[in-house]
């Protein structure tokens, strides 16, 4: 909440921005300097709110704004899982996923307890950075922590990186014991080592050695059975009817 006064003395402007998670909007209300005050007390980042006012252009034109005429708070009950079976999420990525996710370990873990989730798994991109701070939380919230990698596979040899060439296509990996916890381990590891090219990448070779307590699933769009599919929608005629 910013709250400042204005130009005009003794005149204060106090403003927030809200969003119903579809679209969004700053309310700004223009007030004196006591109740700005009393209203940035009030308000603060997280909270539900209702807001009666007028909608109107802001002073360049690009945007819109709500003078408020009333402002309360409002009751929210967060999203609940009512499903008698719970589920287990088995692809997941946190914030290690770098520029694919903002998801934070420990709030993850903490929401998929309070659904009643039994397990929860991570899959970042190519990495295991989460792991040990993933596997403490879940074990705080009393759910069962499945350690995962989505990772990167050569489309070749992980020892080939030729422009134009070599690319890399997606497989989520899930340690089913601690076998294959220390071959997810060797993997990760061969891909930086060995394999990096734009990203840390493995191979079938590496993958046939490793694979031991591994549980492999198909992964995103980006995997091989996804790839298929397109390449077979793609090449097929389709008739409208």
């Amino acid at each position: 909440v910013d709250s400042h006064e204005t130009r005009r003395p003794g005149m204060w402007i106090v403003s927030f921005d809200m969003t119903d998670l579809r679209g969004s909007a700053t309310v700004c209300k223009f007030t004196e300097e006591k109740e700005a005050q009393k209203l940035t007390a009030a308000i603060g980042p997280g909270m539900y709110l209702k807001v009666q006012g007028l909608v109107e252009l802001t002073r360049d034109g690009k945007d819109v704004q709500i003078r408020p005429q009333n402002i309360e708070t409002a009751a929210h009950e967060g999203r609940k899982d009512t499903a008698p079976e719970k589920p287990v999420e088995l692809h997941l990525h946190t914030q290690m996923s770098n520029m694919d996710a903002l998801t934070d370990v420990g709030s993850v873990v903490k929401q998929a307890a309070a659904w009643g989730h039994k397990a929860i798994a991570i899959t970042d991109h190519g990495v295991m950075y989460g792991a040990v701070d993933f596997y403490r939380a879940a074990k705080a919230e009393g759910i069962n922590p499945i350690i995962g990698c989505e990772v990167y596979v050569a489309n070749r040899s992980r020892f080939s990186k030729e422009h134009q060439l070599d690319w890399s296509y997606h497989l989520v990996l899930l340690c089913e014991n601690n076998t294959g916890y220390k071959n997810l381990i060797k993997l990760v590891s061969a891909g930086f080592i060995d394999g990096f090219y734009k990203k840390p990448r493995v191979d079938k070779e590496v993958l046939r050695e490793y694979h031991e307590g591994i549980i492999a699933l198909s992964a995103c769009l980006a995997s091989p059975p996804a790839m298929s599919a397109k390449k077979l929608t793609a090449s097929s005629s389709i008739t409208a009817l």
